[in-house]
Order: C-alpha cells, then structure tokens, then sequence
C-alpha cells in the first residue's frame, strides 16, 4: 500500500490525499463520497456526489436531490423520472465495494497447519 505521510494504510483503509485541494490545485479529490451511516446493525452504506444523495435501510431506499432539497424533505426514489439517477448511485456503491473489499482470509492457516505449528511450539 503507499505510504502516507510516513505510514502505510492500515487494511481496510481507502485513505486519499487532500492535498490538492489544501494547496488550491483542486476543489475535491473525488467526485463521490461513500460512508457507513447509522448507529446500529445492519451496515449501511450511503453515496453522496456533487447533487444526489442515496442510501437503502431495511427493504427502503431514498434519493434527495440537495440543490433542490437540502433538508431532505422528499424522496425521490420512486420517482420513475429518476430512475437513471438511482441506478447510477446504485452501481457506484456496487463498484466501490467491488473494488475495495478486504481480504479477510489473508494469512488464515487451515485448522491442521495450526495444530501442528502448535505441537511444534511445545516440542521446543
């Protein structure tokens, strides 16, 4: 992984430099924000770009536009007007969790390798 700022990114970390924008040679890093919202299980995952703002919860799903509905006061996910809309921030969370999934398994040692790591440990 590339280091940052003398580290490396911790596994699960998509860490992007705002730099850029800091020095003045960008107004952003991304044309998309992806975040986990809520407070409790099941994980939720919100994407939010330039206008739109879409997230499910449960079996829901809701689209604002924020140029035109700040407060989120209407949802317009049902709205076959903007269907192309929910779709397009459908595949961009489908693409960034296809994209940044973790490994989980790395380093996982079948159950007999342990064990005989385990009595090799004792022998010594």
């Amino acid at each position: 992984m590339p280091a940052h700022i003398g580290g490396e990114l911790s596994p699960g970390r998509f860490a992007k430099s705002l730099l850029p924008v800091a020095s003045g040679k960008s107004a952003s890093v991304r044309d998309l924000v992806i975040s986990e919202i809520g407070n409790a299980p099941p994980l939720r995952m919100m994407a939010r770009d330039a206008r739109y703002k879409w997230w499910t919860e449960d079996e829901r799903e809701f689209l604002f536009d924020m140029e035109d509905d700040s407060m989120e006061q209407k949802n317009l996910a049902a709205f076959p007007e903007h269907r192309e809309t929910l779709n397009r921030m459908r595949e961009h969370i489908l693409t960034f969790l296809r994209s940044t999934l973790v490994n989980f398994a790395e380093g996982y040692k079948p159950k007999v390798q342990r064990l005989r790591e385990a009595d090799a440990a004792k022998e010594k």
